[in-house]
């Protein structure tokens, strides 16, 4: 018998002879008969069914079960990207283009900022104790709780500025554009107010009259042509 199609047979043991080219046992070649098989047989035919044990997993398909540690990781690593970025970029405090926190909470003190344009910044909580704010464009700027004892601001341009609890002791307002700019009772304490603009400011009932009291309450700004007096809408004497 010959072997055509190794894939569909199999081999099986053969009592009382070994297998001989061309399918023949010892034990045929000699005349024997009993008990004899060929040295192969055919397989059964292919089955279509495949065991349910050898069908193959899904597991792979599937995509794998997160860690239980993974969000916590993730976490963690959120966090020291953000201290890092944080330390690595530069203060907001120190932007000169009016972003950020721009000049709040820093030390001015006796600086010249004389002329200078900061229109629109924040100076809350900054010190600028004696510092010279001459001429200076400082329109719609937040002085919220800002230290300006002794700041000079002869000519500067504070319109829409708002200063409440700033520190005014001995401020110079001499000359200066105050239009609608809002105060506290701290202004009081202001050193000079002569020929400033006060129209349309935005102060307490008597605030405004313990200013129009002041004997330096008079004169006409330069720029606008106001009378102090009469932006302040102080009373005929």
């Amino acid at each position: 018998m010959e072997l055509r199609d190794v894939s569909r047979r199999r081999c099986l043991f053969i009592s009382g002879g070994l297998p001989r080219r061309g399918g023949e046992s010892v034990a045929r070649r000699q005349g024997g008969k009993s008990g004899l098989r060929p040295a192969f047989a055919p397989l059964p035919p292919p089955s279509t069914h495949c065991p349910r044990a050898r069908l193959p997993t899904r597991c792979a398909l599937s995509s794998p079960a997160p860690h239980p540690w993974l969000p916590l990781t993730q976490a963690a690593c959120a966090v020291l990207a953000s201290a890092y970025l944080s330390q690595a970029s530069p203060p907001a405090a120190h932007a000169i283009s009016g972003g950020g926190l721009d000049y709040a909470g820093q030390q001015l003190s006796g600086m010249d900022m004389s002329d200078g344009k900061y229109a629109g910044m924040d100076f809350s909580g900054s010190r600028c104790r004696g510092t010279n704010f001459r001429g200076a464009d400082l329109s719609r700027v937040r002085f919220f709780k800002a230290d300006l004892a002794e700041a000079d601001l002869t000519d500067a341009n504070l319109t829409g500025a708002s200063l409440e609890q700033a520190v005014l002791r001995d401020a110079i307002l001499h000359d200066a554009l105050l239009q609608s700019t809002y105060w506290t009772e701290t202004v009081l304490e202001v050193k000079d107010i002569e020929n400033s603009d006060w129209t349309d400011a935005l102060l307490q009932p008597f605030v405004q009259s313990r200013l129009c009291k002041r004997a330096d309450a008079k004169g006409t700004n330069t720029r606008t042509g106001a009378d102090t007096r009469a932006s302040l809408m102080c009373p005929d004497e």
